[in-house]
């Protein structure tokens, strides 16, 4: 069974956080096309490179880069009656290391490929497209690429058989410059059926990040390969949610790898609204450090599709959500363990609805790249995002102490409170199973085994912990 340490569910609450978020103006990058699907972003020597679709009056496929500080328009890189998958949620896939660009998608003509076109000149110019596998009658859905240090490409989907049946997690990996594949490499053979996996780059090692489907258990895991080779490591459960659900969510994960830790991000629904939440993950110990709901509120909508950048200090998750009857982007910096407030990452747009958001760090520079589609405009949308520090003026609460942890029948304060400390202790839900005054300790009997967090009120301070009941 693998091991979970719960930190804290909701890091620490701040009496006054101050934050200054500088954004560049907002550029639209397809004036002269239709086309705005699915926008996704990688970086070419610090500048973006940015790729979107069309699916009306013949499918395709563009990108768009900035190059010395200028934007070169609209470059229509598929051949003409090219047939490929492709929607709000699905649709090609762009990746870039170096000067190596790869686009992926997956072709629904006959035969039906996996197929991909690669750039070696930054995305300037692309290939034909070219047949990565051979699908036949089988088929396949939600693709994702990745660009490893060596220029080789790894591929990342969920294959069928034929007739939409025996869904599996697989990879392919070239080690000759896409001149060749793997086989199929099977990740899982019982995913969620429908979310499209992430392929997650660290800087000795690359992982795919997949929803898994264990009884309508529908948690996300990830498995590790260096990166010289496609060898995995057995699944690390990095999502503890437990969301129990029968139907897929199509909603899948996203994050990054520093040394031994997953930084990844991910909606889901143990509640009743859609959430997105926020994890680290030890992969050696397979631990997950801590975890928590991202930015959440009773009077905020539905939640959904983050994408998330960063490095070890600063990580910036933005998603989609509805508030006020308009779906917008909306996003969170994380510096050192601290959330600072949400912000609306289109502020400044046309007010319609935003979707399809992807994000892209270069920390060479401490600037994230953000694209968007708005749909009323029918645009694809780029700005820049450029965090400073954030100023923590007053903590309102306090880390606890708690002992034994984990325990079996009761648990202990390691501090003395003066005067009547009034508590509260809430389930990996976020249920509030169990409130009372604290009188020299709190009888844990009654709970089923887990992970939980305490809330503990004295006087004008509010302490926070976490423990685990065994």
């Amino acid at each position: 069974m693998k091991k979970i340490f719960l930190s804290l569910l909701l890091i620490i609450s701040l009496s006054a956080v101050s934050q200054s978020l500088n954004f560049s103006d907002i550029v639209y990058l397809n004036p002269n096309e239709t086309a705005s699907l699915r926008p996704r972003i990688c970086l070419v020597d610090g500048e973006p490179l940015v790729m979107f679709t069309r699916n009306s009056l013949g499918e395709k496929i563009f990108v768009n880069r900035k190059k010395d500080g200028e934007w070169l328009g609209e470059n229509l890189i598929s051949a003409e009656g090219v047939n490929f998958q492709a929607g709000t949620r699905l649709g090609p896939a762009i990746a870039s290391y170096g000067e190596v660009v790869y686009v992926a998608y997956i072709l629904d003509s006959s035969p039906k490929q996996i197929a991909f076109q690669r750039s070696v000149d930054g995305g300037l110019t692309f290939t034909e497209s070219l047949m990565a596998y051979n699908l036949g009658s089988e088929l396949a859905e939600g693709i994702d690429v990745l660009v490893l240090p060596d220029g080789n490409p790894v591929i990342a989907f969920i294959h069928y058989e034929a007739g939409w049946t025996a869904a599996s997690q697989v990879v392919l990996r070239s080690y000759d410059g896409g001149e060749t594949f793997t086989d199929l490499i099977s990740i899982d053979n019982t995913p969620c059926e429908c979310c499209t996996p992430s392929l997650i780059a660290g800087e000795t090692t690359y992982g795919v990040s997949y929803r898994d489907n264990d009884d309508n258990i529908r948690t996300f895991k990830i498995q590790i390969s260096s990166n010289e080779n496609a060898e995995f490591t057995s699944s690390v459960e990095t999502d503890p949610t437990n969301w129990e659900v029968s139907v897929c969510p199509a909603s899948s994960s996203d994050g990054f790898i520093v040394g031994d830790t997953l930084y990844s991000t991910w909606m889901s629904k143990p509640g009743s609204l859609t959430e997105v939440y926020m994890s680290r993950t030890n992969l050696d110990e397979e631990i997950i450090i801590d975890w928590s709901v991202v930015d959440s509120d009773t009077d905020y909508g539905s939640q959904n599709h983050p994408k998330m950048d960063g490095d070890s200090e600063t990580q910036v998750v933005v998603w989609e959500e509805y508030r006020e009857a308009k779906k917008d982007i909306y996003g969170v910096v994380i510096q050192n363990g601290v959330y600072g407030p949400s912000f609306s990452v289109t502020e400044g747009d046309s007010v319609e609805n935003k979707e399809n958001v992807d994000v892209m760090y270069d920390k060479e520079s401490n600037i994230f790249h953000l694209v968007y589609r708005n749909k009323g405009e029918n645009a694809v949308a780029y700005r820049t995002m450029s965090p400073s520090s954030l100023s923590v003026e007053e903590l309102d609460s306090n880390l606890l102490g708690l002992f034994p942890n984990p325990a079996s029948d009761k648990i202990q304060l390691d501090m003395k409170l003066d005067g009547m400390s009034a508590f509260r202790i809430y389930n990996s839900n976020g249920e509030l199973v169990l409130a009372d005054f604290y009188l020299d300790f709190i009888s844990i009997e009654n709970l089923q085994s887990g992970n939980y967090f305490i809330e503990l009120m004295n006087d004008s301070k509010t302490y926070r912990s976490s423990f685990v009941k065994q």
